[in-house]
């Protein structure tokens, strides 16, 4: 559980940086 624990954790963090790295580029849109 651990290893499919930190695999979520690490999607979870990849998304929200791809979701804030979207809304710094394009605000509007984001």
């Amino acid at each position: 559980m651990t290893n499919l624990n930190s695999t979520d954790a690490r999607l979870l963090l990849d998304g929200g940086a791809s979701k804030i790295s979207s809304i710094a580029v394009d605000p509007v849109t984001g």
